[in-house]
């Protein structure tokens, strides 16, 4: 009688063991994002421009405007740093490089800047800008076309260059 309780027991208390894992969820909520109002593609028409126009490296033509809209459609929508990503340029690596397509312009690249006049590098996140809740928030940039090289290097052609505006929310 004693073999047979005893090994009861055994059964019952080896089937009782477990190992005990702790699991920790985390996660993030954010506020609601902007709409971006602006059509997409939106082309910024950089205009004509003549080779004698550039000395040498740093040359640049006059700043043209573009915008980027947001509607921010909740009453504290945070703040955002916007990122322009696309290929920089081969010699100034701040700036954005011309496609290489047929016919492209050589020595000269594209400058964007923020709404002060200061060069925006490319691939970099800009300063942070503090959005306003329930209304459309203007994000105000300009472009240039400027001179990477030495004005006999710079050759005539189109300027075509794609870039990417992200918005990362903060």
């Amino acid at each position: 009688m004693n073999k047979i309780l005893f090994c009861i027991l055994a059964l019952v208390t080896s089937n009782t063991y477990a190992d005990v894992v702790w699991l920790n969820f985390t996660g993030t909520i954010k506020i609601a994002t902007c709409k971006v109002l602006n059509s997409s593609p939106q082309s910024v028409d950089l205009g004509t421009v003549f080779s004698n126009h550039f000395s040498g490296p740093g040359d640049a033509t006059p700043a043209v405007p573009f915008s980027i809209s947001l509607e921010c459609n909740t009453s504290n929508p945070g703040s955002i740093k916007v990122l322009f990503t696309g290929q920089a340029d081969g010699v100034d690596q701040t700036l954005l490089a011309l496609d290489d397509v047929e016919g492209v312009a050589k020595g000269v690249a594209i400058r964007i800047n923020d709404e002060n006049g200061q060069k925006v590098n490319i691939n970099t996140e800009t300063v942070q800008h503090t959005l306003v809740g329930n209304s459309t928030n203007v994000l105000n940039f300009s472009a240039q076309v400027q001179a990477t090289k030495n004005s006999a290097e710079i050759s005539a052609g189109k300027i075509i260059a794609s870039v990417q505006f992200d918005i990362n929310y903060q």
